[in-house]
């Protein structure tokens, strides 16, 4: 009987130990399962960081593309100020489509706008006098606001021209105008 006692005790003693080896480990193994689970959430975290940075790279560069490509038309847009004289020979061409006849009047330079430093866009005034039946005035119109540089017509004053009629014998009409061009002068 005292060995059935011994054997029993002999094997609490073994599931005590077992039991205290347990709880001595536990805050450990606790420490390691919950750096492994915080190692694996931000490796999760940094897939899917780097997911959505690569993705949002791909966007940068197609914005980028398309960006360049406008950037390429700013000159076509705002020509540099060296082209003033150019912009006032578009008036006088789009007047020869037109059909009109076009003297320029004045040319007046105005306050420029800086834009981030690098450039300043200067308006360019040209009051400009035209001569012509309504349809060719509305063609003529038509063009200016469809020209390639940035244009704005600031004011118009239209008056009866009675003393002179079209070959077609029409109305003429002289229409006094300001067009405002845009020019880009590098800072």
């Amino acid at each position: 009987m005292g060995n059935k006692k011994w054997g029993q005790f002999r094997q609490l003693c073994i599931w005590v130990g077992i039991l205290v080896a347990c709880v001595a480990v536990q805050p450990f193994l606790w420490k390691y399962v919950t750096a492994s689970a915080y190692r694996l959430q931000g490796t999760r975290s940094a897939d899917d960081q780097s997911d959505a940075l690569r993705l949002r790279l791909e966007e940068i560069k197609k914005e980028a593309s398309a960006a360049t490509q406008l950037t390429e038309q700013i000159p076509l847009s705002f020509p540099p100020i060296a082209a003033a004289p150019q912009a006032v020979e578009r008036l006088e061409q789009l007047a020869g489509h037109s059909g009109v006849v076009a003297e320029i009047i004045s040319i007046d330079e105005k306050q420029p706008q800086t834009v981030k430093g690098r450039a300043e866009i200067v308006p360019l005034a040209i009051t400009v006098q035209i001569l012509g039946t309504p349809a060719q005035l509305l063609s003529y119109l038509d063009r200016v606001e469809h020209a390639p540089e940035a244009a704005q017509v600031i004011s118009l004053l239209m008056e009866n021209a009675s003393s002179t009629r079209s070959v077609e014998d029409q109305l003429t009409y002289k229409l006094t105008m300001v067009v405002s061009f845009y020019l880009m002068r590098e800072l």
